[in-house]
């Protein structure tokens, strides 16, 4: 799997230090085995972004995209049917880290620590979201 990750200032597996990832660059990544921690200082309101691309040459590209407006909201490509507000807001903290996992059934988005969402794929009511993910 190939993560492309944009706009970001730095990411990082659990186990070691950060990395500088410029925008648009596209790493190799194993997302089920290694989350992805993601370190922003977006303001709520600011409609930065984060987004992280998945895909591999044979399949069709994943998307996952958290939008700071206010409230702050998700999408998960081909399964929330566009933007929906992240149920449980981040801390207000300037300076966030992101932890973004996957399993074979779910979605988890933290920040701080703090559990933000856990999409489980078969809960969509969108066709292909399972299959896709």
């Amino acid at each position: 799997t190939t993560l492309f990750l944009a706009p970001l200032l730095e990411v990082a597996p659990h186990s070691a230090g950060w990395n500088l990832v410029r925008r648009n660059e596209v790493i190799s990544w194993d997302l089920e085995n290694n989350p992805v921690f993601i370190k922003t200082n977006s303001t709520t309101g600011s409609s930065n972004k984060i987004k992280v691309k998945l895909y591999n040459s044979t399949g069709p590209f994943k998307l996952v995209v958290v939008k700071f407006t206010s409230p702050l909201v998700y999408e998960i490509h081909r399964c929330s049917g566009g933007f929906v507000n992240l149920p449980i807001q981040p801390p207000a903290d300037l300076n966030k880290i992101w932890t973004i996992a996957k399993t074979e059934m779910d979605l988890i988005i933290s920040c701080n620590g703090e559990l933000l969402l856990n999409y489980t794929f078969s809960e969509s009511s969108r066709s292909g979201c399972t299959s896709n993910w």
